[in-house]
């Protein structure tokens, strides 16, 4: 696999110098069609650099096609992308398992990908800004429902954090209320653009 991403990026570097090449030869040939018109003034030597410098891109050219997937045979860089295809073929199959529908695969429906992670918890704080939003106390049933989204182990974390909670002043509903929006100000931004 190293071996055809080098040669992919030899590749991208002939292209690359194909393209300064072209823009040589134009060049080249503009100073040459000044130079054979009589009624110019004559430019010294930049013709001359022109070609020389022409001769080397073109040397460098030749010897990046050597080395790029341009002097190689189609049945050979086939040969290769089958390869790396075989090779992914088998991450896969170890990572996941077959395809085979007759044979279960062990599955782990516990845990979400990180992208439902993410959406999972935006949409927790995009229930808890309506919670603290609304006047008046909340019904046992949201609180509850909001509990229960949670993972277990931000369950069984809270559990024990409540238990041993000593405040060192009580808070009253406002104050409690204002801090929750101080936080939810930078939060439900992030949670807003998470559920989009």
């Amino acid at each position: 696999m190293e071996h055809l991403k080098i040669l992919v990026q030899y590749t991208a570097e002939l292209y690359h110098e194909l393209h300064a090449l072209d823009r040589f030869e134009q060049d080249f040939r503009r100073k040459q069609q000044e130079e054979d018109n009589p009624n110019a003034p004559p430019r010294g030597d930049s013709l001359a650099l022109l070609k020389a410098e022409l001769k080397t891109q073109r040397k460098h050219v030749r010897s990046l096609q050597k080395k790029s997937l341009w002097s190689k045979i189609l049945e050979e860089v086939m040969e290769q992308l089958v390869d790396i295809v075989h090779f992914l073929h088998m991450e896969i199959h170890n990572a996941f398992g077959t395809a085979d529908t007759q044979t279960p695969v062990k599955s782990n429906r516990q845990k979400l990908g990180a992208a439902g992670l993410a959406l999972h918890y935006a949409n927790i704080i995009t229930q808890i800004d309506t919670l603290v939003t609304r006047s008046g106390s909340v019904p046992p049933s949201t609180r509850d429902s909001l509990y229960q989204g949670l993972p277990p182990n931000i369950k069984s974390a809270m559990r024990s954090k409540i238990h041993s909670f000593n405040p060192k002043e009580e808070l009253t509903v406002p104050e409690i209320k204002a801090e929750m929006e101080k936080t939810l100000q930078w939060l439900v931004p992030i949670a807003t653009n998470t559920t989009k």
